[in-house]
This record gives C-alpha cells, sequence and structure tokens, in this order.
C-alpha cells in the first residue's frame, strides 16, 4: 500500500469515528416538550372549558323559566303574579250586517 492510501484510510477511520461519537451525544435542535407552555395550555383549556361551561348554564337557566311559564300558561294560570282567564266566544264578523 502507499503512504497515501494509509493516511487516506486512517482520515477516513478518524472521521468516521468522530462522526459515530457526534450522533451518539447528539441533542435535538428543536425543542419539542416545553414545560412553561403545556401549564399554559392547560390554564386556557381549563379557561376555555369553563365558559362554555358558563354558557350552557346560562342556557339552561334560560330554558327552565320558558318551561315554568309555558307551563303556567297551558294550566290556565295566566300571567306569573296574577290569576287571569282568557274568553273567547265565537261571533261572526258580519253580524251586525245580518241583524240589521
Amino acid at each position: 500500500m502507499s503512504k497515501k492510501r494509509v493516511l487516506v484510510d486512517s482520515w477516513n477511520r478518524l472521521n468516521y469515528s468522530l462522526h459515530e461519537y457526534r450522533v451518539r451525544t447528539m441533542k435535538p435542535r428543536i425543542r419539542t416538550f416545553n414545560d412553561s407552555a403545556l401549564g399554559k395550555y392547560h390554564i386556557a383549556k381549563s379557561k376555555k372549558e369553563q365558559l362554555a361551561e358558563d354558557r350552557f348554564t346560562e342556557i339552561e337557566r334560560a330554558n327552565r323559566i320558558l318551561l315554568e311559564k309555558m307551563s303556567n300558561i297551558f294550566n290556565d294560570k295566566g300571567i306569573p303574579g296574577g290569576q287571569r282567564k282568557i274568553s273567547f266566544s265565537r261571533r261572526s264578523l258580519n253580524y251586525k250586517v245580518r241583524r240589521g
């Protein structure tokens, strides 16, 4: 073997061993996990869930009030706070013309 070939081989082995060392000790360049960001995500998510829960609670309250009003009307109690029945009599629109 020529001296040049020996030097090239040793140089290649050195470079390869350095490459292996760098691969073994390599750390990620992009940080994929951030503790502080995760905490902020949970806070934002819980706040979003709380707002949705508040909205649903308000809708349920309005529906309950509406249901109470409708049940009062159907039970002939009329307007809440006073009992009033509405009565209708059948009457022709041209009653006066036919009588007269």
